[in-house]
């Protein structure tokens, strides 16, 4: 009998997954905090500029663009229920939380001081503000941004763990905006996977080729 044999077996803990992302902006941007501030209609939470949850729901919308899913009354639909099922797996649902966690934003070096901005309706006739159409609000800024989507269950996923991968990385790279008041300049940004880093069509054959497994 060989050392092999004789070794004891053990079963292998969940590996840790952690996918990186790095935000660089192009413009100053806002996410509305949930209290007010004297002289300001709606302003930016310095203590939480960029909440986690919003980083993911324009994730979760990007992926169910991309998965050509079409939102109707009863929920998310794309006839087959297979890029359906693909999507809340990753993201969750109510009853269902995501296997996957979005960690805290962080900027590089760090968040610029709040800027007011604001947006204004002029009165044809009298050349002044129309009257409750003066908004003032703050924005902030920063060079770039880290966050982090991670698992600890990335053995229980099993054969899904890339497409999950993939579609978060995909859904990450198509985010170019956040935030409010994007036509007024604000909140556009570039989002790109950190290492590794796959050519899109590679994650986007393993999406496709994952959906097809599931249907054989």
């Amino acid at each position: 009998m060989t050392a092999d044999a004789l070794a004891p077996t053990t079963t292998p803990s969940p590996i840790p997954t952690t996918l990186a992302f790095t935000i660089t902006f192009h413009s100053r941007f806002r996410v509305g905090a949930a209290y007010p501030l004297d002289g300001l209609d709606t302003v930016t939470d310095l203590r939480e500029p960029l909440p986690a949850d919003h980083i993911k729901g324009l994730m979760r919308a990007e992926a169910a663009r991309l998965l050509e899913i079409a939102a109707c009354d009863d929920g998310l639909v794309d006839g087959t229920g297979r890029a359906e099922a693909l999507l809340t797996s990753v993201f969750g649902t109510a009853r269902l939380p995501s296997p996957w966690h979005w960690s805290e934003v962080t900027p590089a070096p760090a968040w610029e001081p709040a800027a007011v901005r604001s947006r204004v309706s002029i009165d044809e006739n009298t050349g002044a503000a129309r009257r409750d159409q003066l908004v003032m609000a703050s924005a902030t800024y920063a060079a770039q941004a880290h966050f982090c989507v991670e698992t600890d269950s990335v053995i229980s996923l099993g054969d899904a763990a890339g497409a999950h991968a993939a579609l978060l990385r995909l859904a990450g790279r198509s985010v170019h905006h956040l935030g409010a008041w994007r036509r007024r300049g604000l909140g556009w940004v570039g989002v790109t996977p950190d290492s590794p880093n796959p050519k899109w069509s590679a994650e986007w054959d393993t999406i496709t080729g994952y959906l097809t497994e599931v249907t054989a």
